[in-house]
C-alpha cells in the first residue's frame, strides 16, 4: 500500500462522483457486523501517508469489543434509526481521536 502499482479511477456524469475522496478505491477490508450487515473500513489513500498497521490494529480492536458486546454501534456514532445501504456500515479510523467511527455517506465526507 506504500507504493501502489495502481489507484482505480472512477469515470461518471459530473456531480455524481467525488473526485477529491482521500479514500484508497483499491483496497478496503470488510468484516461481519450483527443483523446481516457488514463493516467497511476504508482506508486513506497512501498520498495522506496514513499508518495502515494502526488503522487495521484499531478496526480489529473495535469488532472484538463490538462482538463481546463491550461496544455497540452507537460508541462509533452510528444512527441506529438509520438502514444502512447494502447493509454496509462505513468505518473510518479518525486520525485525531484514533478510534474508529462510522461515516454517514449522507453527509460531506472530509
Amino acid at each position: 500500500m506504500q507504493s501502489p502499482r495502481i489507484e482505480p479511477v472512477l469515470l461518471g456524469t459530473k456531480g455524481k462522483l467525488r473526485e477529491d475522496s482521500p479514500y484508497s478505491l483499491a483496497l478496503s477490508i470488510y468484516a461481519e457486523a450483527n443483523d446481516g450487515n457488514t463493516f467497511k473500513l476504508l482506508l486513506p489513500k497512501p498520498s495522506y501517508q496514513p499508518d495502515y498497521e494502526q488503522i487495521v490494529c484499531s478496526f480489529l480492536n473495535f469488532l472484538n469489543d463490538y462482538h463481546e458486546g463491550v461496544k455497540v454501534l452507537g460508541d462509533i456514532g452510528f444512527d441506529t434509526s438509520f438502514k444502512p445501504p447494502g447493509g454496509t456500515i462505513l468505518v473510518r479510523m479518525n486520525e485525531a481521536s484514533k478510534q474508529i467511527e462510522w461515516i454517514d455517506h449522507r453527509q460531506k465526507r472530509n
